[in-house]
């Protein structure tokens, strides 16, 4: 009936952002390339799970020495890597007297009943995190590790939450009413919860018949470019990534865009090709990060792209500020005229001494403030 089963949260989602990366992970069955951020990911929540399947074991509630025995076990070299995640794993506390469920793979048939996770019979399936129930309530907990912290609404919006509630549902007795979904942001330290009733799962049935239902009668699977290039591992593959890179080998890209943009359609193909063209500048980006630094700078029409250092000088504390104060003070400015300085940078007092013909003042009013050197991947135009 199904020719594409089974379906999972991710693959539905994947086919709702792009239908050619859909195409190529589940049809032609090639593997992406890999992003460090779902490596990182991966590899937090293969930690965490070994970490609370010990403390059943042991019947601990936390033991912050087995977890850094854990964590040197299987991160090795890519300990630092976890420390965003540290604080609100260790804040994990096993509670007593529920039953947890680590890392369950469920599946469900076409009748949305449960079957064997690799049967033929799967119609969707996914893994949840970690799931316990307490008197009428089943608990779901998603481990996240997002760079960014999604707002309230957007989590409401999304669907995941409720994939869930669908493959936990025919497991669960009758007098759970409701789902609690708790969303972990590690990076962040903090919890979004979501309360969602037990009826509900009706809805999600639904929402997945209509996805699969696109997706079985889909025939183009075209690519449609937006934010999720930046992760997508299938970006060296794409229609429109290799519509962009090819003028640079052939001929400027300038010299293939239109005068003017006359239609909807072409807007929408610009602004797809603008989405590619944002991460391929930053895959190019990171490449020559690397080279650079590596094998030294790379010099081209006169500039040169290094690792250029650049001094900061801020004055934040009220010490700075008055030691800069009476600086100026000393030597003939106003005081109605330095309030403005007192929360800028080095480039502002600079321009202020010079404005003020008092650029011999220079080092001495740098020295009251506070000095930062970083160092900026750049272009800088060559001696």
């Amino acid at each position: 009936m199904y020719k594409y089963t089974p379906y999972s949260y991710s693959k539905i989602s994947l086919f709702q952002k792009c239908p050619y990366a859909w195409k190529l992970a589940y049809l032609d069955h090639i593997e992406p390339k890999k992003h460090p951020s779902l490596e990182l990911g991966s590899l937090v929540h293969k930690i965490i799970a070994v970490y609370i399947e010990s403390l059943k074991d042991r019947a601990e509630q936390s033991n912050h020495s087995l977890l850094e025995k854990i964590i040197a076990q299987y991160a090795g070299d890519k300990q630092d890597e976890l420390l965003p995640f540290l604080s609100s794993i260790k804040s994990f506390i096993l509670l007593p007297s529920i039953e947890p469920q680590v890392e369950i793979e469920l599946a469900l048939d076409s009748n949305f009943l449960p079957c064997d996770f690799q049967s033929d019979d799967a119609f969707v399936r996914g893994k949840i995190d970690y799931t316990y129930v307490i008197e009428d309530t089943a608990v779901v907990i998603d481990w996240k590790t997002n760079q960014v912290l999604p707002c309230e609404d957007e989590i409401k919006k999304d669907w995941q939450t409720r994939f869930y509630t669908l493959l936990l549902d025919p497991l669960l007795p009758d007098n759970v009413t409701k789902f609690v979904v708790e969303l972990n942001y590690l990076r962040h330290s903090k919890v979004r919860k979501l309360e969602i009733p037990r009826d509900s799962v009706n809805e999600v049935r639904k929402w997945i018949l209509s996805c699969v239902e696109k997706i079985e009668s889909e025939e183009n699977f075209s690519p449609t470019p937006g934010d999720w290039c930046s992760l997508c591992g299938y970006l060296h593959r794409c229609s429109v990534a290799r519509s962009v890179l090819a003028p640079v080998a052939e001929e400027p890209l300038i010299e293939k865009l239109p005068e003017k943009i006359n239609s909807l359609e072409q807007a929408i193909k610009l602004a797809g090709a603008l989405k590619v063209i944002d991460q391929v500048r930053t895959k190019v980006h990171n490449l020559l990060k690397e080279w650079v630094a590596e094998h030294g700078p790379v010099q081209i029409s006169g500039e040169v792209l290094d690792f250029h250092k650049s001094e900061t000088v801020k004055w934040e504390t009220p010490e700075q500020k008055a030691a800069l104060a009476a600086l100026l003070v000393r030597n003939g400015v106003n005081k109605e005229e330095i309030w403005d300085l007192f929360s800028v940078n080095k480039t502002a007092v600079c321009s202020f001494l010079k404005k003020k013909n008092l650029k011999h003042l220079l080092e001495d009013a740098l020295a009251t403030g506070e000095k930062t050197v970083n160092q900026r991947f750049c272009f800088r135009k060559s001696n």
